[in-house]
């Protein structure tokens, strides 16, 4: 049998569940026979995956431990303030001021003690422009628009935890106005989406799902915790365990589950024989249920 080139990013279960046994066999067995000999399982990524059932937040901070790793993520901070550096005079009446745009927490003194108290270590991530944006408010460039081209507000990435830096440049004759206006509120706007998953999202129970099928006479177990059984009726048998119990695949709507525990597997084109290792049965991951922590400064919107 000649097979197709890679596995599809999904199938379509609710088509699938509705044909006839036979029909069922024979679209599973085109569609995922790139599961054969030499398949092998994805490459691990370069970095680990998060570890969200262990998310802390405290003080407009969110800490993300990597899975396997006590205290080590990255942290993400919710709230930001504008902290000002200089002015400096650059000659011919020329001054600069740069504006930090810090989270509050470390402005506050709060971010050392976070660390301290969980023992974390804090893996730098910028936020922008990783996530997001940063701008100098239409304000601001407005107020300097009389300035040189090459001397109007710019933003650029900051030194972490900065999310970005604000330089302006103005004549030293307008510098309390300029001082002034940055006392008073935003002069950069900040507008920042990270992809997070809840906490409490559902995962997907592996060995719950191959014991379910052990029931059924779909797979066996061996001493050391692999397990094995035929393609075809994995294929088959695990389409209809999802529909039925959709739990077990971390979701009501099952489609992404199933996809990813028959990814899980190994297959032998000569035998038909899929194969899970014993380190991936004892696998439960997370079925990410969305939720971007959204930051913003100097906007309509607040901040969370």
């Amino acid at each position: 049998m000649q097979c197709s080139a890679s596995l599809p990013d999904f199938l379509p279960l609710s088509w699938i569940v509705d044909m006839p046994a036979h029909r069922i066999f024979a679209a599973l067995a085109v569609a995922l026979c790139s599961m054969g000999a030499g398949a092998t399982p994805s490459a691990s990524p370069t970095t680990p995956p998060l570890d969200y059932s262990r998310t802390l937040e405290q003080s407009s901070m969110v800490f993300v431990p990597y899975e396997g790793m006590a205290n080590r993520g990255p942290l993400f901070f919710k709230q930001y303030t504008q902290v000002s550096l200089g002015p400096v005079s650059i000659g011919d009446g020329f001054r600069h001021l740069s504006v930090n745009l810090t989270p509050t927490a470390v402005v506050q003194g709060q971010y050392i003690p976070f660390l301290n108290q969980h023992n974390i270590i804090d893996v730098p991530t910028a936020l922008v422009p990783t996530y997001g944006t940063c701008q100098p408010t239409q304000a601001i460039k407005d107020y300097l628009s009389f300035m040189p081209e090459e001397y109007r507000p710019t933003t650029s990435s900051g030194g972490y935890p900065e999310a970005c830096v604000l330089s302006l440049y103005y004549l030293d004759v307008v510098e309390q106005q300029v001082l002034a206006r940055v006392a008073a509120g935003p002069v950069m706007t900040l507008n920042a989406s990270v992809p997070l998953c809840a906490p409490n999202s559902p995962r997907l129970e592996v060995n719950a799902i191959n014991q379910a099928l052990r029931t059924r006479g779909v797979l066996q177990v061996s001493s050391s915790g692999v397990w094995t059984g035929n393609h075809f009726r994995l294929l088959y048998e695990s389409v209809l365990l999802s529909q039925s119990n959709p739990s077990l695949f971390g979701t009501a709507n099952p489609e992404d589950g199933w996809t990813r525990y028959i990814k899980l597997f190994q297959v032998d084109a000569t035998t038909s024989i899929a194969t899970m290792s014993a380190a991936n049965a004892q696998q439960r991951p997370l079925m990410c249920v969305s939720q971007s922590l959204i930051v913003t400064y100097g906007t309509s919107t607040p901040a969370p």
